[in-house]
């Protein structure tokens, strides 16, 4: 049914799979916008606080059964996007969240609960790069205590300044 919508009606000659079995659409028939990225950007992050222990890609030794990047990866294409959808919707996911990720980065979960808040209303208001680089800042600013972060959080603020050029440029023409 989504293909066919997306196709304006118009029911295709065959029907696309991955190899998940999972329906795919063309990239020329998928919409995306900026907020988007940014929500598949959070899920990067909370996929890193929850598979990862520490820097250097130290993987988690005590694995959590059925963690949210575990869902994600055990569902078909439309079950995902349906999880992922809910995951705004209700407060025991951010709950969940909170006990999955890993204690290494526990300084990291009032950023985490504010852009999953952020996002939530995302679904009515699209989120701006501003609003989000001024979360990461607001809570990079928290975490400034040895010079190896401080270097660090130097580098993401050049890239996130650069990153806001762009799109200002990109929205621009």
């Amino acid at each position: 049914m989504l293909l066919v919508t997306a196709l304006g009606g118009k029911k295709p000659k065959f029907i696309p799979k991955t190899s998940s079995n999972a329906l795919a659409l063309p990239v020329s028939h998928v919409i995306q916008c900026f907020s988007d990225d940014l929500k598949s950007l959070f899920f990067v992050f909370i996929w890193i606080c929850i598979k990862f222990c520490g820097p250097h890609g130290q993987v988690r030794q005590d694995m959590i059964g059925n963690s949210i990047p575990d869902c994600w990866n055990n569902m078909d294409l439309e079950s995902c996007a349906a999880f992922k959808g809910n995951f705004f919707a209700t407060k025991k996911e951010e709950h969940r969240l909170v006990d999955e990720i890993h204690p290494y980065f526990k300084d990291l979960i009032p950023l985490a609960k504010e852009w999953c808040t952020a996002l939530k209303d995302n679904m009515e208001n699209p989120v701006s790069f501003n609003t989000i680089l001024t979360l990461l800042n607001t809570h990079l600013d928290r975490l400034l205590d040895d010079e190896e972060l401080i270097s660090t959080v130097e580098t993401l603020r050049k890239s996130a300044a650069i990153l806001a050029d762009h799109v200002e440029k990109c929205a621009a023409s």
